[in-house]
């Protein structure tokens, strides 16, 4: 190979890959509740109350209701960070043994400190901890609402 030729391209790709800034950039979807939850109206842990988590994302909050409750199920704790992932959203539910019943949020994302909508272009819900057995039916359900999407997932 011609040495003049191999010192030119040798510069032309120096020059071409040191022309590109690399970014670091923050998954637009990802979102993290860690922040400790304030009651903004209702009882403590009780059906219709509503609660914001600040800075989930930034420049946005999430306005979480508690919608309602079914089959003696009840919010223990709104948003577990202790025995979970802190970045996600985890709710203690206690609910009666050998009985049927769930808890209904809705999750609103709004600009931080207002109630203004702050629509999300993509958000992505696992369901965790739902390793039931013969014995301990468990399941997660997730609306993203819409019609855009919906997935149950229930273990025997």
């Amino acid at each position: 190979m011609n040495k003049k030729f191999t010192l030119k391209l040798f510069l032309f790709c120096a020059v071409l890959f040191g022309t590109f800034n690399v970014q670091s950039q923050v998954l637009p979807w990802l979102f993290e509740f860690q922040a400790t939850p304030t009651l903004i109206s209702g009882t403590n842990n009780a059906v219709n109350s509503v609660y914001r988590i600040s800075n989930v994302k930034s420049g946005t909050d999430a306005i979480i209701t508690i919608v309602s409750a079914t089959g003696g199920a009840k919010v223990n704790i709104l948003d577990d960070n202790a025995i979970s992932k802190p970045e996600a959203f985890s709710p203690n539910i206690k609910l009666k043994k050998n009985s049927t019943g769930y808890i209904d949020f809705k999750i609103d994302f709004v600009v931080a400190g207002t109630f203004t909508p702050m629509p999300q272009d993509s958000l992505y819900a696992t369901g965790i901890d739902i390793d039931g057995n013969s014995n301990l039916h468990e399941l997660d359900g997730i609306d993203l609402g819409g019609g855009v999407s919906s997935y149950w997932v229930a273990t025997p």
